[in-house]
């Protein structure tokens, strides 16, 4: 893993991210940025997800660190989400970054 000390803080993904050099930077990425909601689903390559979620927070599985959240659907329902952040999201020298 080339990041460590990895959270969410509203729709900010931050971590301390290992540069090249060996050396740690703290970074972060509004997940807003890249992240969308389309009827309960969210999704890579949209924006604004944040503003129709609740209880948003950073999960594991198998080692793999997740976006989990609660997002409202076009009905008024909400249901519960998940979304592997190293899909998507990596460490390029030191900075948090969507690919």
């Amino acid at each position: 893993m080339t990041s460590n000390n990895i959270r969410i803080d509203g729709s900010i993904l931050s971590a301390n991210c290992r540069r090249t050099n060996g050396s740690y930077e703290p970074s972060s990425l509004d997940l807003n940025s890249c992240v969308g909601n389309k009827n309960g689903i969210i999704w890579w390559g949209s924006s604004d997800f944040y503003y129709t979620a609740q209880d948003v927070r950073l999960g594991w599985y198998d080692g793999r660190p997740q976006l989990l959240a609660s997002i409202r659907t076009i009905s008024g329902n909400w249901h519960d989400v998940d979304l592997e952040l190293d899909e998507r999201i990596a460490n390029k020298n030191g900075k948090l970054v969507y690919e």
